[in-house]
């Protein structure tokens, strides 16, 4: 099994070590993940973006391309479901609203 730096694995059974899905589509290194859900998890990559993932389907939902520089954080938001943040070395925060992935979570 070849691994790469821009793929996010998620693994259902981490002692057995086989991962159970692939999400591909970012075009840099993978800086960040945060589970929204069991079907959904956002993601923060070198290429600048932030995706939301359907982990099932193995598609984004959703890809956010607001900062200028590698995007190196992102966290989800304990008081809304809704709400995500990420953090980027272009020095900046952004705070996202974004309904519809979290909508297709449930």
């Amino acid at each position: 099994m070849t691994i790469y730096a821009h793929v996010c694995y998620v693994f259902r059974d981490y002692c057995f070590g086989s991962h159970t899905q692939e999400l591909v589509g970012h075009l840099g290194y993978l800086s960040s993940a945060h589970f929204v859900s069991e079907r959904v998890i956002l993601t923060a990559s070198g290429d600048s973006t932030c995706s939301c993932w359907d982990i099932e389907r193995g598609k984004p939902t959703a890809t956010f391309k607001e900062h200028k520089a590698d995007a190196m954080s992102v966290s989800g938001s304990t008081i809304d479901a809704n709400i995500f943040a990420s953090g980027s070395v272009d020095s900046t925060c952004k705070v996202r609203v974004c309904v519809r992935w979290y909508r297709q979570s449930r």
